[in-house]
């Protein structure tokens, strides 16, 4: 069944000698709604820029390349761009954030021509649903010999969005995007990040400004008539008498003082003299007892501990008594650090035990443009495999490495490769590394001295065995796309394999990754890209492939990440085989 089939075309969106456009609904799935674009072929609509098309548009759902070419893209509903901002009068900070999804989701048209990038850089084809910016792709071939410049198209965006504020940082964006700069700019990526960068500057000088004024009180202007400014001392006032009412106590307690002094002298025999008696420091007491016109019993007063020398007592005790503590205390945080220390050299010097009893083999299949390595390692029987270290070394440097049990190399130039693999099995003993050495010529020569592809290796390619079980993955000179030979994989049905890698790359945020998939029952490949920094998954993707034909079909996935230096292909589908050629990643100028 074509993809094609799988949509109720509903009605005609447009028609013309050039081409038909037909609103659509999945049949699988009824909240979809599609624009299905049938294209005669022409000189307006070429095949490289059809590609093209399909690798950056953002809704795509599905393509055939025949005598005709079918383009059909995911029709987004929501409220007109226009629509929303004249009913909803959304803030400034919506607006920004709008911008700066409407640039980060158009460049991904940079490597469209011109007249292509102004078509679909148009407001009427914008919708506004749940806080995001949609975009519906319609490419009506009657547009594209009028097509205004794709600057102007920006440029208005810009107005539409940002000319209402009253904000700095849309006074400097509005100002580069009437500048000679803005038009001279070939990527909107690269407005994207002029825009982003302006956004943050402005950001900055008002956050600058911000704590300047930061003493000046919400809604005080400092150039404000003296009315203004004398309401504001109000509350100064208040805090005045705030203060006055806080100074009654002490003024109270130096009248009890005053009252105290008047009264006369209490009785040496009233039970309550020691009560009324007011505490006297230390170096006052040793005066008042020395003082011989006093009438009392020096001696007595003398046995009785006075306050302070007791409170200097008890802190003298409680300092020592925590001084002991923290001296017992520091021989257990010793023997806490000992077993850490230990953990800690154990880790970054333990090493599996080498057990001998591991018989470490494995079969190197041939193919056009490289080998694959199958493992053929035995263990005892109440062991199993728990790693795979796979390394290739050329010239004395390690230059790929892999952690599976089937691995694809594909030499970049002719030499001599040291294949490695070392095991670790279930109980962390490690075997001894076991090497093959092999030769690879598969570059030629030609008469005018440049290097090209030659027919492949000096040794004869390896038949695909006929009992391969799930998962195995075998070169395939019989079918390919490119006239190298592909990969294939058995029945990969219960979870994702690993199929092919590309190392020694750096990926970039909008590069492209392309491959051919072949399918021998037409059924849904998922597929799986992963991102490797310094041997460390750093990010993964998965996305579906339907196939629509029997033969090869172009896959392309844009990266929006940066940083991998490798990225490996895993593979899921029902078909009973699958078929991989030719995975590269690429720059889209």
């Amino acid at each position: 069944m074509k993809q094609i089939d799988k949509y109720n075309l509903l009605e005609l969106f447009h028609k013309d000698d050039q081409q038909s456009v037909y609103m659509a609904i999945n049949r699988e799935k009824e909240s979809e709604i599609a624009l299905v674009n049938e294209i005669k072929r022409n000189q307006l609509m070429p095949d490289f820029i059809f590609e093209e098309l399909v690798r950056n548009l953002t809704n795509v759902s599905f393509y055939e390349l025949g005598s005709e070419l079918v383009l059909a893209t995911i029709y987004n509903e929501g409220t007109p761009l226009k629509t929303y901002l004249d009913n909803y009068q959304p803030n400034n900070q919506t607006r920004f954030n709008m911008m700066y999804e409407l640039l980060l989701k158009c460049s991904d048209y940079d490597s469209l021509p011109g007249n292509y990038k102004s078509i679909l850089i148009d407001p009427q084809q914008m919708v506004y649903k749940n806080d995001h910016i949609l975009l519906n792709e319609v490419i009506l071939l009657k547009d594209l010999e009028n097509a205004s410049n794709y600057h102007d198209k920006l440029r208005n965006l810009f107005y539409l969005l940002l000319d209402e504020l009253d904000s700095p940082k849309a006074h400097a964006i509005l100002d580069y995007v009437d500048s000679d700069e803005f038009t001279e700019t070939a990527l909107i990526k690269d407005i994207f990040k002029k825009y982003r960068n302006l956004y943050n500057d402005a950001a900055q000088v008002q956050e600058k400004d911000e704590h300047l004024t930061a003493f000046v009180p919400v809604g005080v202007d400092l150039d404000s008539d003296e009315e203004e400014l004398e309401s504001f001392e109000e509350p100064l006032d208040s805090f005045e008498e705030d203060l006055d009412s806080f100074e009654e106590p002490f003024e109270s307690y130096e009248e009890d003082q005053e009252a105290y002094a008047g009264q006369d002298e209490p009785d040496a025999d009233d039970e309550d003299v020691t009560s009324t008696v007011l505490p006297i420091p230390p170096t006052e007491l040793d005066d008042f007892l020395d003082d011989d016109s006093a009438d009392f019993d020096r001696d007595e007063i003398r046995a009785e501990p006075d306050y302070f020398t007791e409170h200097r007592k008890a802190l003298a005790e409680r300092s020592l008594t925590e001084e002991k503590k923290e001296k017992r205390k520091t021989p257990w945080l010793l023997l806490l650090l000992i077993p850490l220390i230990f953990l800690i050299f154990w880790f970054i010097f333990y090493t599996p035990e080498k057990d001998p009893g591991i018989a470490v083999d494995f079969e190197v299949v041939p193919f056009t443009n490289g080998w694959m390595f199958n493992n053929k390692t035995s263990t005892a029987e109440d062991t199993t495999i728990k790693r795979y270290l796979w390394s290739v070394t050329k010239d004395g440097v390690i230059i790929e490495t892999f952690e599976t049990e089937q691995a694809i190399f594909q030499p970049t130039e002719n030499g001599e490769y040291t294949i490695t693999l070392v095991i670790i099995d279930s109980n962390d003993h490690m075997s001894e590394s076991f090497s093959k050495t092999l030769m690879y010529d598969g570059f030629k020569e030609s008469d005018a001295g440049e290097v090209e592809g030659g027919d492949g290796t000096s040794e004869e390619v390896t038949p695909i065995p006929e009992d391969t079980k799930a998962g195995d993955v075998y070169p395939d000179e019989s079918t390919s796309k490119t006239g190298k030979a592909s990969v294939r994989i058995t029945d990969p049905s219960d979870k994702f394999y690993p199929v092919l890698s590309l190392s020694n790359i750096f990926v970039s945020s909008g590069d492209v990754a392309s491959m051919w998939i072949k399918t021998s029952d037409n059924k849904t490949v998922e597929l799986k890209l992963l991102g490797y920094k310094d041997g460390m998954l750093i990010t993964d993707y998965t996305f579906a492939h339907e196939p629509s034909l029997a033969d090869f079909e172009l896959v392309t996935f844009t990266f929006d990440y940066s940083g991998a230096d490798k990225v490996v292909l895993e593979i899921k589908s029902d078909n009973k085989y699958v078929w991989v050629d030719s995975l590269i990643v690429e720059t889209i100028k």
